[in-house]
């Protein structure tokens, strides 16, 4: 399939999305900002005056003792609270007479000495608290509205006083056009910077990833040694960091692949060329048709099925079909079995198979034909790889809690600098491939893919150079008490 094939339907780059994203985050900020600004000004406008009316009485009902013998101390005062909230304020007695005041907003009803006394008598008449509005006109339109609070408060010697305090509550319109014209400026900068913004995001973060595609659309088996850099944030260097791993184990299985290759080309190749040899010469030679030269084709035949099997149950122990058909099985009883079946086969070609078990009865938990089969790879890797002596011993050991089955042979042991590969799939030594008379050279693969999925399995060997080698699994022991 061609890379052109494989390509998705045309969309836009992380660039372009990220500008579109920024773009609408902005603009809708700038929505929220002007109806906050247009639609809750005056709101806004109107509640922190009354806060600040609210504070400046307050501050000076604290103060209140101070009116007459410090007047023109809290006169002062009431001058700074007024120019502080931008308020007009006054504080009369009970008979209405002024004893401090100070005026910020001009030709409002607070500023006339006569009405001083009437917002006295309303806030006593109401409480103590009274508040109205008043509404300046020009030419019959509203230029502004104002707030007038009267509280009564009480000196320490009993006098009262009214604390009239007159705020405005909306805004004029030259400060709205200001406002307006103050968030036209922060609307314009918003919009510089959501560019700006775009443009180093691009930069710093949709680059790398742009980089690490571009490099990764390069990662075929034919185009494994590219290479990939990668930085600026951590899910990037991860990303980089994966896609190396990516990388390292393609071109593993691209070792492998050619190794299968070339080992099941050999494993094929001699079996075949026996048959059509064989196979030629009983059809030439009518008197060449004898039992021992069907028996050499039967066994190159059984050769390449066993391969074929081998090979497909690797496969399916490394894809999908991983399951298990779990059972409680006397371990012992089934290698008994086993080595009565294997031994004559094994005899017939020259090797010979002992038997040694400790228990008379050992139970396990497992998959019984799945560990038959594990073991029978073994013994056959044993025979590969036997000795002169061609001996082969299957063994059962147990502890209270493990059962072990271990395959030796005494041939040549396996090199410590291999070691840790000759579990892995298709691997095999560099050293002269050894035509075996049994297995497939897939065996340890499967074993290691079997004693992989059952619960508490294990499996190793125990080897060294010159003196054999010692295959083993180990399986969780369990009481025949226990056995439903």
């Amino acid at each position: 399939m061609s890379r052109d094939l494989l390509k998705p339907k045309k969309t836009l780059d992380i660039k372009k999305k990220i500008a579109i994203y920024i773009a609408i985050s902005t603009l809708l900020m700038l929505v929220v900002l002007w109806a906050f600004n247009i639609g809750f000004l005056e709101l806004f406008y109107g509640e922190s005056a009354k806060n600040d009316s609210k504070r400046a009485t307050r501050i000076i009902s604290e103060n209140i003792n101070s009116i007459k013998s410090e007047n023109a101390q809290f006169a002062i005062l009431v001058k700074r609270l007024a120019n502080e909230h931008l308020v007009n304020i006054a504080v009369v007695d009970s008979d209405g007479n002024s004893r401090a005041s100070y005026t910020v907003h001009a030709n409002t009803e607070i500023g006339y000495g006569d009405k001083q006394g009437m917002f006295f008598r309303e806030a006593k008449d109401h409480g103590g608290y009274f508040e109205r509005e008043q509404h300046i006109f020009i030419e019959d339109s509203i230029v502004r509205s104002f707030l007038i609070q009267s509280t009564i408060i009480k000196a320490s010697d009993g006098e009262e006083y009214a604390v009239i305090v007159q705020c405005p509550v909306s805004s004029t319109k030259r400060e709205l056009n200001i406002a307006l014209k103050q968030l036209g400026i922060v609307s314009a900068i918003l919009i510089v910077m959501s560019l700006g913004i775009s443009y180093i995001i691009g930069q710093y973060v949709a680059m790398p990833i742009i980089d690490l595609n571009e490099s990764a659309k390069h990662l075929t088996t034919e185009e494994v040694e590219i290479g990939f850099e990668g930085k600026g944030y951590r899910e990037i260097i991860e990303l980089k960091e994966t896609l190396n791993y990516a990388q390292a184990e393609i071109t593993a299985l691209d070792k492998y692949r050619k190794e299968l290759i070339s080992n099941i080309s050999h494993d094929l190749r001699t079996p075949l060329a026996l048959i059509k040899g064989y196979s030629e010469l009983m059809r030439d030679l009518p008197g060449e048709a004898t039992p021992e030269n069907f028996a050499v084709v039967i066994g190159e035949i059984d050769r390449i099925t066993n391969l074929v099997s081998d090979m497909l149950d690797l496969s399916k122990l490394n894809q999908s079909e991983r399951t298990l058909n779990l059972e409680y099985f006397d371990i012992v009883e089934e290698m008994k079995v086993l080595y009565e079946r294997h031994s004559k086969l094994l005899g017939n070609l020259g090797y010979i198979l002992e038997f040694q078990a400790d228990d008379e009865k050992a139970f396990v938990y497992a998959d019984q034909v799945k560990i038959l089969q594990v073991v029978y790879n073994l013994i056959n890797n044993a025979v590969t790889y036997s000795g002169d002596d061609k001996l082969v011993i299957l063994k059962e050991t147990s502890t209270k809690d493990k059962v072990r089955i271990e395959v030796i042979d005494n041939g040549e042991g396996i090199d410590v600098d291999i070691l840790p590969r000759i579990w892995d799939r298709y691997y095999k030594s560099e050293k002269a491939h050894k035509r075996a008379d049994v297995g497939t050279g897939l065996g340890l693969s499967i074993v290691k893919g079997v004693m992989g999925l059952h619960p508490g399995g294990v499996y190793g060997v125990i080897t060294s150079k010159g003196e054999g080698s010692t295959f083993y699994i180990e399986l969780p022991k369990i009481k025949e008490s226990d056995i439903e």
